[in-house]
Parts: C-alpha cells; structure tokens; sequence
C-alpha cells in the first residue's frame, strides 16, 4: 500500500484550503504540508497496526501484520499453525517511548552535517525501520555507545586516571602529566 496517495491527498487538501487566503498563507500551507508528512505517515502506519492487531485478534488461526517496505506498507497473513513464534507488530509509539525512556534526560537539539550520499543512505535506513531520521540517527548513536560499554564522553583506550594526592584542605587535585596536560573533571 503506497501511503504517498493518502500524504498527496492530505498536502492538496490543506493546499486547496490555503487557497483562500494570500501568497504567504499559500507558503505557509506549502511548508506545512512538506513538514507534517513524515508524521502523517507514522499516523497512518500506527492505524494500519492498530487494525491488523484488531483483525488478528478476531481470526483464529492468522495473524495479519503491517510491514514497511521503502515508502510504502505490506499487509502481510500468516496461518499461525506455519508460523512458529510470529513477530508483534512493529509499534512506533512504543518503540519512540522506549526510546525517550532509555535516555533518561533531557533531548537537545544538534545540527549535523552529512555527505549527501550519506544523508541518501541514512534516509533509506530510517524508512527501512519504519522511524524518523531524526530517531534513526539518535538510535545509531546509542547503539555505538551500547556497543562500547559506556555511556563516556572518553576516548576508548584513555589510561585509568591514578588517584590525585590529598591538598592541605583535603581535596584531590587531577594528575595533569597523565591525562595528557589537561585536567579533566571528576
């Protein structure tokens, strides 16, 4: 199932309605429309998952799911007596939840500059998972940081610090000579 029907329509409806005003209130339907896309999609795609949970459950012996491929959604049927343990759903709403969940503070903005041919790849990645590009990348990061143990702002091989001598007012001072000259805080 294409969803661009279903995003067109949406981009000429409210363009049509921004018809009635001036060229600005054109413009700003126009970017309106470009911006709400991604997220009329992930809408779309949760009903579609919603229903296929709701058909599923009233047929015995078949599991409908909604899969993304590219830019657009398969309605799948299993029998479940050939399926040995079928995947649920894919949720995004819960999938962008645990995500929020998993960082555990506060989300702050980046700009981030990429190769186009990256930027191409990445985009596809992201539609592959039925997410943003924006989650995408976030959940990149914190894959490459899961994948090295830490959630560190260190260099991987940086050697332990060793302890700081005790000041007269009791307080450690960090060793500079083993730290590469710069001290860093605890």
């Amino acid at each position: 199932m294409d969803l661009s029907r279903y995003t067109d329509r949406f981009r000429d409806d409210l363009l049509s309605a921004a018809s009635l005003g001036d060229d600005r209130a054109k413009e700003v339907a126009s970017a309106l429309a470009k911006a709400a896309e991604p997220s009329l999609r992930l809408i779309l795609m949760t009903a579609l998952s919603d229903l296929a949970k709701q058909v599923s459950d009233e047929v015995d012996d078949r599991t409908v799911e909604v899969r993304l491929s590219g830019d657009s959604l398969d309605v799948v049927v299993i029998h479940d007596a050939d399926a040995a343990t079928p995947e649920p759903p894919y949720d995004p709403i819960a999938d962008f939840e645990q995500a929020l969940d998993d960082l555990g503070g506060n989300i702050s903005r980046v700009t981030l500059r990429l190769m186009d041919n990256i930027k191409s790849r990445a985009e596809e990645a992201a539609n592959a998972n039925g997410v943003s590009l924006n989650s995408w990348v976030s959940q990149a990061v914190r894959g490459a940081l899961r994948d090295q143990g830490k959630w560190s702002w260190e260099p991987p091989h940086s050697r332990p610090r060793r302890p700081a001598p005790e000041s007269e007012s009791g307080t450690g001072t960090s060793d500079t000579a083993d730290s590469g000259g710069t001290a860093r805080p605890e």
